[in-house]
């Protein structure tokens, strides 16, 4: 009997370890590879950021356009704010809403921080109207304002012509302001040999007025400069002569500043003989006697008229 029961127990450990195997096999033949585990976490990932990418693609237009439409509707009621950084204090009033206009014009109706069309075409626009040697930057500062980084052209001058007292910058470039004759609040450049330029921005030709332009950045901080009713380069051309215009004098200045020669006495010198007959007889035109005073030489003259 116990035989029976050792041989009953073998045969049911055959039997089992069989079927163990055969669970094995049958579980080996199910479970994929490591290459193709691997390949099917590539595809899940690739297959997730498709949907991602299809509903960004989806839904982002549609914020956009609510973005640039929520935009559109505060300037409507707010209007669009044009700001420019550190401008000279000659650009105000007329000529400043004008730059104003200008930009909102060219902006048109990209007034969304996410529209930047507008602002490349306002760049464009002000640069041509002459005010702007550079424009850095226009830029959206908030919803509804608009900012110019830009370096201006700086007003030094106007030069006189029959048709008023145009604005210049310290180039010689004509500025988009015109005044009637002697109303400008600076100094007087006069007959200049070249007609005045057609286009804003544009330099003056003939180099006379930017002669005259040398001459005043170096007088116009005399204590006598507010007798100086005009610099004269109407002899520039053929004389290379400039000229200091008092109310009842002409003071022959002689070549420009940074045009130096041994036949005139040094810029200095020039301005000390001025300096003395402004603290001697209290004008610089005192022994002028309604002609010329030369300072060119070691000695002053005066020319009397005739």
């Amino acid at each position: 009997m116990a035989r029976k029961s050792t041989r009953g127990r073998k045969s049911s450990k055959k039997k089992n370890g069989g079927f163990s195997a055969w669970i094995g096999d049958f579980k080996a033949k199910l479970t994929p590879s490591p290459n193709v585990q691997t390949g099917a976490r590539i595809f899940g990932w690739v297959s997730l950021a498709v949907i991602i990418g299809l509903g960004f693609g989806i839904g982002l237009p549609e914020l956009e356009s609510r973005a640039v439409a929520r935009s559109h509707n505060q300037i409507a009621q707010r209007g669009l704010t044009v700001e420019f950084i550190n401008r000279p204090a000659l650009l105000r009033d007329v000529e400043l809403q004008r730059l104003i206009d200008t930009t909102q014009a060219a902006i048109g109706q990209d007034v969304s921080p996410l529209q930047r069309d507008g602002l490349q075409t306002a760049r464009e626009a002000l640069l041509a109207t002459g005010w702007f040697r550079e424009i850095h930057q226009v830029s959206w500062r908030d919803h509804g304002v608009v900012e110019v980084d830009a370096e201006y052209s700086i007003p030094v001058a106007v030069v006189r012509t029959r048709g008023g007292d145009i604005l210049i910058d310290d180039g010689g470039r004509r500025l988009p302001i015109t005044y009637d004759a002697g109303y400008a609040p600076l100094p007087v450049i006069k007959n200049p040999t070249q007609p005045m330029p057609a286009g804003f921005g544009t330099p003056w030709l003939g180099g006379d007025v930017q002669a005259g332009i040398q001459l005043l950045e170096v007088i116009h901080r005399e204590p006598w400069f507010d007798q100086v009713v005009s610099i004269d380069v109407g002899r520039f051309a053929q004389q290379n002569l400039l000229a200091l215009r008092t109310r009842s004098c002409t003071v022959v200045w002689g070549r420009p500043p940074l045009d130096t020669s041994v036949q005139e006495v040094s810029v200095d010198q020039k301005i000390a003989y001025l300096e003395y007959l402004n603290q001697q007889y209290g004008a610089i035109d005192a022994p002028c006697g309604g002609g010329e005073l030369d300072i060119r030489r070691d000695v002053v003259t005066s020319n009397l008229p005739e």
